[in-house]
């Protein structure tokens, strides 16, 4: 049974199609204007969107002055208690959002309120009748009014950034007020003309009053006032506990107007470059060099309890600076954790509960680091910042001093040494800020006086962001651009549709000839004198102009046709306030026959209405079928008998698809042709690379789409509709030729892929790097609907679980996102036997693994030394589709369900080649080529064919609605999916770490036995995993573990920096070697032995040695080498070894890996065969650890 038979037909497809477009003709001079005006409209698009922020500023401004938000002692309370403030911020988000209701929208219906300037109304003029320029826009500045938690919204802006700041100044504001008095602040105020006293700032309502940007404002001046006095006190006091620590100020309110270089978007020239960067470490380098360096130099004056490092990555970097570990700091917090809860049992459970409790905690103070350090003959934390801020400093003052003695004279991008002065100046203040940025916390319980001067320090390091990015992007930007214009040629609704009767107002319609086809634009001032194209003079004149009609919806107008003074009218009524429509209720009890408004009134023709009645519907269809033809007397429908249409709705989606018509008529090619010369119309061959004469091979799916359009089969029973809203677009070219690669005719070039046989090619023409942009480009995007005579969506998910619940041969391709190959896919049958594996590194003759690592290695160096980089997205692009392509070709032979891992779940636990969203795209792209999968080498009207596609999947919608399945798709998840024998389903299920002596015996105590084989030379570990975790109840627990065969070992290699490394060893030897030094005898009770033992070295190694005995997958840094090797025997007395390369099996541990996940994927299969038919729309797709071991372990019974 072929089960994709099922899925052809199920829901309708929106695409966009993009082809090129060239101009015939005089065209390309006689549009020069318009190129002109469209280029003027592009760069006022950018102006008009600054003028409706300006809008947007004056909105909120006006809109938050006098609001108030309400709970903020409610607030303030739960910081206190130290609570959950989850809800109460949810809360308060959603009062903001809701009071900035009606936010400015750049369309038809918003009138500008706050812009007054000329200038900017006669902008906005401009663009009054192209709002649809700001479709995104707009949707960008929804996120601004947006009630949730997102870091560009108002909402978070003021509760998740600003509120806690300003509440963190409470406790200063307290100290304040006591040193200085309320009078000497307040007349300080008063002397500055601000008319608030310091005791109104300090109370939590104030800060209603610091909305907006103007209150944003007035709270910075003061705090500035403020921070000057305690400037001044602190200057007066010689014992530090009694300084005062500084004021933060607050964030800017979203969209408000930045610092003077935020208002440069880019630089234009060299010299504006140069001015910025030393404009700005004139003023801060002070801040740097002195402020800084004296305050991290004397960290630990400050009370350290109070000073604290974000619990992430900033842990990791301090244990490797200072320790060499990175995991030392991270094990002394776990042993703290486990010493308060010494007595509780330590499982996999306790394990999973110390993390989640360890990981909550967002900060750890550098006081209590310093506790757990103590008496461990160790630097204290503090002594990462005090030594890394000399060294940073002065790598800073080293590369200042060299940018202030260069000569700036060549151009910049051109001058090496230049660039590499700038980068290493900008790169030093990366450096400082990467030394600060841990301990950048909103904590209550911090040294006032410490953050006081950190904070101002990391705002003002902040600032130099833009620049940075500015700068780099200025000195690495390529020699072309990208950006493309929109063509309006003037008129706001050009190509909004093709309806023939339309034509004057989209300005366009569609020409072809035998052999292409061409997009028409008319001249606006002439486009209402072209309604009658003159027809031809002889056959050889002819040429065919599309005429299209597609009624507007005319299954929505059906209900409201009545026959009025004997003629067939539609009439829309109008609503009252209340959304009646009583207009539209009395014509209809005016006009429309007794008989059929009492069947519309009882719904009688509604099969879901209880009065259904087969008859009523009968009725009900054939007088509107009369209503139809007479109102839309230009189609010729072919309806079928009334008595065959199930519903009225199936007799509505029949009178929709055929009021979707192409025709083609003839026209005078000549005319044609004088009115391109007279300026009238503007002539454009839509065009792209299969329609050369060159071209080879099968057309690409965007050519065959476009074919189909008009295709005379396609026509007479629509599957593709030529749908309204195209658009045009323009590139200039802007790459001059002396600034590419020219390989020129005839001259022998080197062929990039490695794994080509033929070393050179010759080319009878020029080879131009990038010629795309240096000629003029024009493009063409079409919408087009695929399935256009599907009305009614059908549930994949159901129809695919009931195809799969009735077929007894089913095959599942698993595929592993692998650590040595970019993808995996193993191909299984029904019964878990392996029909095929395929690495996917190697596609299309090309090594993309090898190509992409080059690639990106490239890339690095040039991000490193800010040369031009090469764009990668294309190649990965590239390497997806291809991939893809290779993928539905076995799903589709194989009769398959494609098996993955669940994304979120996987990029815990492995290390990638590729970053999680490459892998997000690919599943992206996979679920997009699976909503309509097209075999381009099938007749059109076979299953998989151009006329009836595969459609496998639901519409992607997001990855968190796709759950466990999207069609015949499923996401399984990834536990001990790669880590595991795939013949007796060994895993290794200890949680093993040398914790003590003491709990090292216990440990190697509860085995069964440890034996020395002499016959095979290995080691044998008999233990049931009952006696140390729950994790195998239910499951085989009884196990026999040998070092046989080598291990390959993780470790920091001093050689190298201190980098990770790995070596292959002889675990068997590595034991023998550690038990011959204790005087452990091999014939003899070696476990008695053992806990004779009293050193923490023993343990320390026996522990790290029989990790590697149960370490199955072993991988060697820098090579291919990725291999599983089991440490148990299976019923043929042997152990599974991938490089025995036995096809049957997995033949490495990526395969291993993809193997396992396809046999999930049939344990899901299995699910949905025992689920009831009534529940196939949403089985309970879950496999517990425990019936997964279950599974895998029966193979070996």
């Amino acid at each position: 049974m072929n089960i994709y038979e099922n899925f052809t037909n199920m829901y309708q497809v929106n695409k966009t199609i993009r082809m090129g477009l060239k101009p015939i003709c005089k065209t390309d001079e006689n549009i020069a204007k318009f190129l002109e005006e469209d280029k003027e409209r592009s760069e006022k698009y950018k102006i008009a969107k600054k003028i409706i922020d300006k809008e947007n500023r004056a909105f909120i401004e006006d809109r938050l002055k006098d609001f108030s938000i309400s709970g903020l002692d409610e607030y303030l309370e739960l910081l206190k208690q130290k609570k959950d403030i989850t809800k109460i911020q949810k809360k308060m988000r959603d009062e903001i959002s809701k009071q900035l209701k009606g936010f400015p929208q750049f369309d038809s219906k918003y009138k500008f309120q706050y812009i007054t300037d000329k200038e900017d109304t006669e902008i906005l003029e401009y663009f009054k009748k192209f709002t649809t320029f700001f479709t995104g826009f707009n949707s960008n500045r929804e996120n601004v009014y947006s009630k949730e938690d997102i870091s560009t919204s108002i909402g978070h802006r003021i509760i998740h950034e600003n509120l806690p700041k300003f509440i963190s100044n409470f406790r200063i504001l307290n100290k304040a007020i006591e040193a200085l008095g309320t009078g000497k602040i307040n007349e300080d105020f008063k002397n500055n003309e601000i008319n608030v006293t310091v005791e109104e700032l300090n109370k939590i309502d104030y800060f209603n009053k610091v909305l907006t940007q103007s209150g944003i404002d007035l709270y910075n001046n003061l705090i500035g006032i403020l921070n000057q006095n305690i400037n001044l006190y602190n200057q007066q006091q010689k014992v530090k506990k009694n300084k005062i620590g500084k004021l933060e100020t607050l964030h800017k309110q979203i969209l408000s107007e930045k610092d003077k270089v935020s208002f440069i978007e880019e630089f234009a020239e060299d010299n504006q470059l140069l001015k910025c960067i030393d404009e700005y470490f004139k003023e801060k380098s002070c801040l740097i060099n002195v402020d800084l360096k004296n305050l991290l130099e004397n960290i630990d004056t400050y009370s350290l309890n109070g000073i604290f490092i974000k619990n992430d990555k900033s842990l990791k970097n301090i244990s490797i600076y200072l320790y060499k570990d990175w995991g030392y700091i991270s094990n002394l917090i776990n042993e703290e954790y486990d010493y308060k809860h010494k007595n509780k049992v330590k499982d996999d459970k306790y394990y999973e509960k110390r993390k989640k409790a360890i990981d909550k905690i967002k900060y750890f103070s550098i006081g209590y680091i310093d506790e757990l350090l103590k008496d461990k003959n160790v630097p204290m934390v503090e002594c990462y910042f005090k030594e890394k801020i000399n060294l940073v400093v002065k790598e800073f003052i080293d590369y200042l001093n060299k940018f202030n003695e260069y000569k700036f004279t060549n151009e910049l991008k051109t001058d090496e040494i230049a660039v590499e002065i700038i980068k290493n100046l900008c790169d030093s203040i990366k450096d400082v800020q990467e030394i600060v940025k841990p301990l950048i916390v909103i904590e209550n319980d911090k040294d006032d006086s410490f953050y006081g001067e950190i904070n101002y320090i990391w705002d003002e390091l902040n600032k130099f962001n833009k620049i940075y990015n500015m700068v780099r992007n200025y000195l690495t930007k390529k020699d072309y651009i990208d950006e493309k214009i929109r063509l309006t040629f003037n008129n706001p609704q050009l190509l909004g549709g093709w309806s023939y009767k339309k034509e004057a107002d989209y300005s366009s319609f569609i020409l072809k000839d035998n052999k292409y086809y061409y997009l028409a634009i008319m001249n606006p001032n002439s486009k209402s004198k072209l309604k009658d194209l003159k027809k031809p003079e002889n056959d050889g004149d002819t040429i065919y102009k599309m005429k299209y009609f597609q009624a507007s919806d005319p299954a929505k107008s059906i209900p409201n046709l009545m026959v009025i003074n004997g003629k067939t009218e539609k009439k829309n009524g109008r609503k009252d306030n209340d959304g009646e429509n009583r207009e539209l209720e009395r014509l209809r009890n005016e006009y429309l026959p007794i008989e059929i408004n009492e069947i519309r009134k009882n719904k009688a023709y509604l099969r879901s209405s209880s009065n259904f009645s087969n008859e009523a519907l009968v009725k009900y269809i054939d007088y509107y079928k009369e209503r139809v033809k007479e109102y839309f007397n230009e189609i010729d429908f072919k309806f079928k008998e009334t008595c065959e249409y199930k519903q009225f709705n199936e007799f509505a989606e029949d009178v929709n698809l055929q009021a979707y018509q192409i025709s083609f008529i003839e026209v005078s090619k000549k005319y044609i042709k004088s009115l391109i010369d007279d300026n009238k119309i503007y002539l454009f061959k839509i065009y792209n690379k299969d329609f050369s004469k060159y071209s080879k091979g099968t057309p690409n799916l965007h050519t065959l789409y476009f074919k189909m359009l008009f295709d005379k089969e396609n026509l007479e029973n629509p599957i593709y509709k030529l749908s309204g809203n195209a658009e045009m677009f323009f590139r200039k070219g802007n790459l001059d030729l002396d600034k590419t690669t020219i390989h020129h005719a005839n001259q022998p070039i080197n062929n990039k892929n490695p794994n080509n046989r033929k070393k050179q090619s010759v080319f009878k023409y020029d080879i131009i790097k990038n010629r795309r942009y240096t000629v003029d480009k024009f493009a063409l995007h079409m919408s087009i609907t695929t399935n256009f005579q599907v009305y009614e969506n059908k549930n994949v998910n159901e129809t695919v679980n009931r195809a799969l619940k009735y077929c007894d041969d089913i095959y599942a391709i698993g595929i592993d996102r692998g650590e040595r190959n970019l993808l995996y896919a193993c191909v299984v049958n029904s019964r878990g036997e392996i029909v095929k594996q395929v690495p996917l590194n190697f596609v299309c003759n090309t090594d993309y693994h090898q190509l992409l690592a080059k690639r990106e290695e490239e890339r690095m160096n040039s991000r490193k030394n800010w040369k031009i980089i090469d764009n990668i997205k294309n190649l990965k692009e590239g390497y997806l589709s291809q991939a893809i392509h290779i993928i539905t070709d076995l799903m589709v032979e194989y009769n398959a369900v494609l098996v993955l891992e669940d994304l979120n779940f996987r990029f815990k636990e492995k290390r990638m080649k590729f970053e999680k969203s490459v892998y997000q795209k690919f599943e992206k792209m996979l679920i997009d080529k699976l909503n309509f999968l097209v075999d381009k080498k099938l007749d059109k009207n076979a299953n998989g064919g151009l006329f009836n596609a595969y459609q496998l999947t639901e519409k992607f919608t997001s990855f968190k609605d796709m759950k466990n399945q999207n069609g015949i798709v499923f996401y399984i998840p990834a536990w001990m999916t790669s880590k595991i024998d795939p013949v007796t389903g060994f895993t290794n299920l200890f949680y093993i770490k040398y914790e003590s002596i003491e709990k090292s015996k216990e440990f190697f105590g509860k085995f069964k036995s440890i034996k020395f084989n002499k016959v095979d030379n290995y080691f044998e570990f008999e233990f049931d995993y009952n006696d140390f975790t729950d994790r195998a109840q239910g499951t085989r627990s009884k196990w026999t573990v040998c070092s046989f065969g080598p291990r390959i070992e993780g470790f920091r290699n001093p050689e190298k920096n201190n980098k990770w490394d790995s070596r292959e060893i002889d675990i068997t030897e590595k034991i023998k070697k550690l038990l011959d030094d204790y005087n452990i005898s091999l014939d003899e009770d070696i476990q008695a032995q053992i806990m004779d033992i009293n050193t923490k070295d023993f343990f320390e190694k026996l522990i790290k040695y029989f990790k590697l005995v149960l370490q199955m997958r072993n991988s060697k840094t820098g090579t291919d080498i990725d291999y599983i090797i089991s440490p148990v025997r299976n019923k043929q007395n042997e152990f599974f070894d991938s490089r025995k390369k036995n096809e049957k099996l997995p033949m490495d541990a990526d395969a291993n890996g993809a193997y396992n996940i396809a046999r999930k994927g049939l344990m899901f299969i299995d699910i949905i065969k025992e689920t009831e038919d009534k529940d196939l729309k949403m089985p309970k797709l879950f496999i517990k650890n425990k019936d997964w071991l279950n599974y895998v372990q029966k193979s070996d019974l």
